[in-house]
């Protein structure tokens, strides 16, 4: 799911919308949009369209506490352990568990885990947002970081691999290749998903 819209970032670009249309800057921006949202995903380490999701984690002997990588988290479907991994056994009964929704941890209580790699199954429907407006309306901070990304991505787009460009009297140094603007990153990862697990 991309994490803003072509048309945040054009007004971030002060490109209007009402210009002539431009396939070219267009499709140019939806692609870098869909990159950094999904690079932006992989730095936060979560699943970030709603949906419905089955995670199967590694659980240590006696853990209680796992965190789901799609959160915040709307409803958990059932959980069920089996250290033979064909999950066609009895689930978790839901009184032995509960889940703190706007961090994605599941805690069991009453329930002894035997433990393994990838012995405990999870069937939930979590994830921030359903559409990138919707995203962008609930996360404004992270959406107009993005905003800031792909801007950045636009403006180093004809020097990817240079450290300095030099252009009539003025002259523009960047360091190092195309990455994260600090404090792009910096917001990214505070929104990182805290992990659990064997």
């Amino acid at each position: 799911m991309n994490l803003t819209t072509r048309a945040r970032v054009r007004a971030y670009m002060s490109v209007s919308e009402t210009l002539p249309a431009s396939t070219t800057l267009d499709s140019w921006l939806d692609a870098r949009i869909e990159e950094w949202s999904l690079r932006a995903e992989a730095v936060m380490d979560r699943r970030l369209s709603t949906a419905t999701y089955t995670e199967y984690l590694d659980a240590r002997p006696g853990q209680q506490v796992f965190s789901l990588k799609a959160y915040p988290v709307n409803s958990v479907t059932s959980l069920t352990e089996d250290v033979d991994r064909e999950f066609s056994g009895a689930t978790i009964a839901a009184d032995n568990y509960s889940c703190q929704t706007g961090t994605g941890l599941v805690r069991l209580d009453g329930y002894t885990m035997t433990g393994g790699p990838g012995t405990l199954k999870v069937v939930y429907v979590g994830g921030m947002a359903a559409t990138a407006a919707s995203f962008a309306a609930s996360y404004p901070e992270i959406a107009s970081a993005l905003d800031e990304q792909v801007a950045y991505a636009f403006e180093r787009r004809s020097n990817l691999g240079r450290s300095s460009v030099s252009a009539g009297p003025g002259s523009v140094s960047y360091t190092g290749p195309l990455d994260w603007l600090p404090h792009v990153k910096h917001v990214l990862l505070r929104n990182r998903r805290l992990s659990f697990g064997g």
